[in-house]
């Protein structure tokens, strides 16, 4: 297969198995039905494939995958359990989030145009890129566990975890050899799909009513103004803003080190489009969308550092996601299968991490620009499920974020150690 057309596949099942999860649990958790579910990924995948198209042609114009933001996963999987308590249905709950995500898109574009997101630059040093890594794959890695174990009403399912187990040995196999490595993503998928059907585990693919899926605007109903959630969509826009400038920094990092070629991603222009990005997926009914972090372990990997194929991927994965049959057919992708696909990529994070933090580093200051920050943010994602439901949404929101607060941690250590140098 020519080199472009192997990237562009590559490329393809990354932005597939990774975008797929998050929209149906979020369906899952507001109990959409079988239809409103195709149909909520459906405009998810659209989205998320349009705004990358944007950021690496008009935008960051880097290699960076767009998908589902896990802050406002998080979001949204806080207010399908206290929706209906506040807003009376599910559907009330989701024209709220309608309005948070358009807010939060408005606020975005607001810091970018005033200037504020460039004056957080100089904060991205090594070190806080390296503690975001880690944050994020021990993030990961917790999903990644639970999906290959196959839990189900709190227990492991014994045979489906051993194939799990298997097609990630596969993949580590693949990922080590020279010949296989550039296919390791489509024989996973095959081998881990095929292993699942044998057993009985892999659901046919069906849909009901049209062959075509188009993109429906404000599909749960007018948008619901609230504004007591602006100063929720102020706390997530700048966290959103803070994932932006990580990823550009990171990204930049891993093509030169992969090429030798020196890349500077733009940054007001990825503010502006991150903001319009909000804004639609409020008008449309989506989940958020942001830079996927993973972006850095899948060209890690791979060494695909050019935007073409990106951009193909992309265009042929937002031509599928309108295609019913085609969303019928992912959508029963075992769920295992998929996290086999990234547990390699996921691996590859933590060593960005770990030798990102380890760059120039101060070791007099070492413990409070890396030390604390990943101390805070690994003790959030372990503290028990619930732990914060009694404080109010917007302080829920960050404390149930590890990556988010031990990277905010990690930001304000650095700008603390900025302010004491001056001095």
């Amino acid at each position: 297969m020519p080199r472009p057309a192997l990237a562009t596949l590559q490329w393809f099942l990354f932005i597939i198995c990774t975008n797929i999860a998050p929209p149906l649990a979020i369906a899952a958790s507001f109990e959409l039905s079988g239809a409103d579910t195709l149909a909520f990924l459906s405009r998810s995948l659209f989205l998320f494939a349009l705004l990358s198209i944007v950021q690496a042609a008009l935008g960051h114009r880097l290699p960076i995958m767009e998908g589902p933001a896990g802050i406002w996963w998080g979001v949204f999987a806080l207010y399908a359990s206290i929706g209906v308590t506040l807003y009376g249905s599910y559907s009330n709950t989701l024209q709220s989030l309608g309005f948070l995500l358009i807010v939060s898109g408005v606020i975005c574009i607001i810091l970018t145009l005033t200037g504020v997101l460039r004056r957080l630059i100089p904060l991205f040093t090594p070190q806080v890129i390296g503690v975001y890594m880690l944050l994020l794959s021990a993030q990961l890695s917790g999903s990644v566990m639970k999906g290959l174990m196959n839990i189900e009403n709190g227990r492991i399912q014994v045979l489906p975890a051993l194939i799990s187990v298997v097609t990630v040995l596969i993949a580590l196999y693949l990922e080590r050899s020279d010949r296989l490595r550039q296919y390791a993503l489509l024989i996973t998928l095959i081998a881990g799909w095929t292993m699942f059907a044998l057993i009985g585990r892999a659901e046919r693919p069906e849909w009901d009513g049209s062959w075509f899926t188009l993109p429906e605007l404000m599909p749960f109903g007018t948008i619901h103004v609230d504004w007591s959630l602006l100063p929720t969509a102020l706390v997530i826009s700048l966290l959103l803003m803070t994932n932006v400038l990580a990823n550009i920094k990171v990204i930049e990092r891993i093509i030169h080190s992969k090429n030798g070629q020196r890349v500077k991603g733009k940054v007001s222009p990825a503010g502006v489009s991150a903001g319009i990005g909000q804004m639609f997926a409020g008008l449309f009914g989506t989940v958020g969308p942001v830079a996927i972090s993973g972006t850095a372990g899948f060209i890690a990997s791979t060494d695909n550092t050019e935007r073409k194929p990106f951009l193909l991927a992309n265009a042929i994965s937002l031509v599928l996601s309108i295609f019913t049959p085609f969303i019928g057919l992912i959508a029963k992708i075992p769920v295992a299968v998929g996290y086999a696909m990234v547990a390699p990529i996921v691996a590859g994070m933590a060593i960005i991490g770990v030798t990102e933090s380890g760059r120039d580093l101060n070791r007099k200051t070492a413990t409070i620009t890396v030390g604390l920050p990943l101390l805070v943010g690994i003790g959030a994602l372990l503290l028990p499920k619930g732990a914060t439901s009694d404080l109010p949404p917007l302080v829920t929101t960050l404390m149930s974020n590890g990556l988010v607060l031990g990277t905010l941690v990690a930001l304000f250590a650095e700008l603390l150690r900025r302010v004491r140098t001056n001095d």
